[in-house]
């Protein structure tokens, strides 16, 4: 019965309805609802809604009420009845709510007070497109709805710029008087609001000095006030890298390089885990004699070297000469070199190679040795245990010490007494037996052998250590011990003789069998590269619905100066090179919605999407001079000297130093450099170009983060971040301490041309950890 039948309810006195009722009751314990006369409301208290009426009255409930002073409709029999529902039934709007787009959003609810990782960025856009889990830090509603996320990298815009503690005024590229230092910025930060309020004649606002930050226009400078109508907060990023060992590491790969899934079948296992390897792993079969080390290699790594390697360079060769005859390492002290008179010398012609060998023609050999303490505190020779290529003992010989042994270690040589007291084999002996072993078509492998080499006085300049090409995850100087490997990637448990030491056959052949895996799979095995895939790749993996609902894979597209398809992009579904900042901007609003044809992009875009501009960045010097960059001292040869470096004293060449390794930020072989020739939005179409400065710089790249964020569909996720903060200030540094390991161990400390002190080594820390300050705008168009 619909509630438009219901009668109105009468104005009349109680025992009009019941009088019965009413003279056995008082009425105020009972209830009217429209004609229905209720149960004592005690009666009724434990089901409101549910009311109870008469069977008679049950009947002509519908009906008006008759006063006809007759009791006879007084029941003492009750019945429960639903009450009707007078709530309005909801509207139901037009269209089936399966199809209804539901606008993704992103939401912050409480500050993150550390910052942020690339990593989280990436999981971010995993999450939108792909199989990432949500993210713990941003609340991300309806981020299934996402149709598009585009990544774009912008280096050279830093937080400090959006919060007043850097001046870009024209021709200004540093930070202000209101605090160099984040401590003295923080303990002066009301003061400084006060002094800008003052000046700009403002209200005194406080700074969010939480993460993110809040986009206040009237602390932006002028060059960024347009980024307040796209984005509503800026984020503070931590690069990846290691601050106590003052290393930066690539943000590109932390972007473009996602982790693996995590195995379950590993979980009880003892011991270091074996090596994640991603989904259709592609094992890149590689000779031996690519992985041979070059001299820097070995000089960081504190070798002694061979002067065939440091054959051409005349300086270095003087250099370690000197060295070597400073710290013992030469003939006077015993020391012998391998019969190799020039480098090129271990090079086999392609006619004696048989073809797909992986030695290449060269003889290979594993070295381990075991060591003992002498009276003159060094370590001396004791064993040594060489096998070839096919796992044959070639050499396993003890050797006597010249001087007294001071201690044994035995429970790491397996040395005694007893053991060496009858030994009567010298170790000039050995080394003329390995003189005659080894020849100019030699590889040596070992691990950490630059000891071994120590010990045997002995130096090769062809040499392969296992602790080097399975580097640490931490980097440098920090090594993998051999029995971690052996168990990582050999499964394989070895040194397992506490009482009786180590034994060096078994230590050479672990060694051995480390060095073909790694020529088997590829140079990135065993590397931090290995244990992640690209992001394109994984994406791929997954599928979305396109417009009619058929299922499809991801797609992506890699925007990049020079030749994406190689390096990280090579796995991307779109590869589109270019030239300058323009023609990303361009590059990516193709990508994003297509070409008319769909021969190169889709006609309906790709989906996920990853460009950089680098005019900004090359503005500022923080390009690295490096393959990659091989003109990339002439950008600067249009900046102000101002803009050179944070330091006055720094030349143009130490501004442009390579702060990463070139691997870490090498995603084009043939990249070319961007055009600087900038114009700045308040000059006009006619005028004369001029010499850009940093504020015109900034005005163009904000210009053309604007551009692409017009040109992005709906429902787009838009996230840009900066990778690092100033990196300059690193590679001035490095390039100081490059220095100082070289003449450290040649000259006297006075005549040093750079002293390395403990201040310095806490000034590139410090250096670093600012370095490590990046940034992060995001929002969904």
């Amino acid at each position: 019965m619909s509630s438009s039948k219901m009668p109105p309810i009468h104005k009349r006195k109680f025992e009009d309805y019941q009088p019965e009722l009413h003279r056995s009751s008082n009425p105020e314990n009972y209830e009217v609802v429209g004609s229905v006369i209720t149960a004592p409301k005690k009666q009724a208290s434990h089901a409101r809604d549910l009311p109870l009426v008469s069977n008679s009255q049950r009947e002509s409930r519908d009906e008006p009420p008759q006063d006809n002073g007759s009791s006879s409709h007084a029941s003492k029999e009750w019945q429960m009845v639903d009450r009707k529902d007078k709530r309005k039934p909801k509207r139901k709007k037009a269209g089936d709510e399966k199809d209804r787009v539901k606008y993704p959003e992103l939401t912050y609810h409480a500050n993150v007070t550390a910052p942020i990782r690339i990593a989280d960025l990436q999981a971010l856009a995993l999450y939108a497109l792909a199989d990432g889990i949500g993210p713990s830090w941003v609340a991300f509603k309806h981020a299934r709805h996402t149709r598009k996320v585009v990544v774009l990298m912008v280096p050279g815009l830093e937080r400090v710029m959006f919060d007043g503690r850097m001046s870009i005024d024209e021709g200004s590229d540093s930070l202000t008087s209101f605090g160099e230092e984040e401590s003295n910025f923080n303990e002066s930060r009301s003061r400084d609001d006060g002094f800008r309020a003052w000046r700009n004649a403002v209200p005194a606002k406080t700074y969010k000095q939480g993460n993110p930050m809040e986009l206040k226009v009237q602390y932006l400078p002028k060059a960024l006030q347009p980024l307040v109508a796209i984005f509503d907060d800026v984020w503070q990023v931590k690069a990846p890298g290691d601050s106590r060992y003052a290393k930066l590491h690539s943000p590109i790969q932390a972007m473009l390089i996602s982790p693996l899934p995590q195995s379950r079948e590993n979980k009880s296992v003892k011991g270091p885990k074996p090596p994640a390897e991603e989904k259709g792993w592609q094992s890149q079969r590689t000779a031996i004699a690519d992985f041979i080390h070059t001299a820097d290699d070995l000089r960081d790594a504190e070798y002694p070297l061979h002067p065939a390697v440091l054959d051409g360079d005349v300086e270095a060769a003087l250099l370690e000469q000197e060295r070597r005859a400073k710290t013992g390492q030469n003939a006077a002290s015993g020391w012998v070199d391998t019969r190799v008179s020039k480098f090129s010398d271990g090079t086999v012609s392609s006619i004696a190679t048989e073809q797909g060998s992986i030695t290449s023609g060269r003889t290979v050999y594993a070295v381990d040795c075991e060591m003992v303490l002498t009276s003159d505190d060094k370590y001396s020779l004791a064993r040594i245990s060489i096998v070839d290529w096919d796992g044959t003992t070639v050499l396993d010989e003890l050797v006597k010490p010249s001087l007294p042994i001071k201690n044994y270690f035995t429970q790491f040589s397996g040395m005694t007494s007893a053991i060496l007291d009858p030994v009567q084999t010298s170790l000039s002996e050995v080394q003329s037996k390995l003189l005659d072993l080894f020849n100019p078509q030699s590889i040596l492998l070992g691990h950490s052998l630059e000891s071994d080499l120590t010990a045997m006085k002995l130096t090769h300049p062809f040499i392969i250590d296992t602790s080097l090409i399975y580097p640490h995850p931490r980097g440098p100087p920090l090594r993998s011990s051999l029995k971690f490997l052996a168990q990582k990637y050999l499964r394989r448990e070895i040194q397992q003789h506490d009482s009786r030491g180590h034994n060096s056959v078994e230590d050479a052949l672990a060694v051995l069998d480390l060095v073909k895996l790694k020529c088997e799979r590829g140079p990135k095995w065993g590397t931090s590269e290995a244990a992640g895939e690209p992001i394109f790749r994984r994406l791929a993996r997954n599928t979305r619905k396109d417009v009619g609902g058929i299922e499809r894979g991801v797609t992506s597209a890699m925007v990049d100066y020079g030749t994406p398809e190689r390096g990280y992009g090579k796995e991307a579904t779109v590869h589109i090179g270019c030239e300058s900042d323009e023609e990303i901007v361009k590059a990516v609003a193709r990508a994003a919605n297509g070409d008319s044809d769909g021969k190169v992009v889709p006609g309906c875009g790709v989906d996920f999407i990853w460009a950089r501009l680098r005019e900004l960045e090359s503005f500022r010097g923080w390009c690295n001079n490096n393959r990659e960059y091989t003109t990339v001292d002439k950008l600067h040869a249009f900046r102000p000297e101002k803009a050179s470096a944070p330091d006055s004293a720094a030349t143009r060449e130490e501004s442009d130093l390579p702060v990463r390794s070139v691997e870490s930020d090498c995603i084009t072989d043939t990249a070319k450099t961007p055009d600087l020739s900038v114009r700045s939005e308040n000059q006009s179409l006619g005028s004369r170009s001029t010499t850009p400065t940093l504020q015109s710089t900034i005005a163009s790249t904000v210009s053309h983060i604007r551009a692409i964020h017009d040109a992005l569909p709906p429902c787009t996720l838009f996230i840009v971040y900066t990778g690092t903060g100033d990196p300059r200030e690193v590679g001035r540094l490095q390039k100081m301490q490059q220095q100082f390991r070289k003449e450290f161990k040649v000259k006297k400390w006075d005549d040093l041309s750079v002293k390395w002190t403990d201040d310095e080594e806490q000034a590139l820390k410090r250096a670093v950890e600012r370095a490590r300050e990046g940034m992060a705008l995001m929002c969904v168009k």
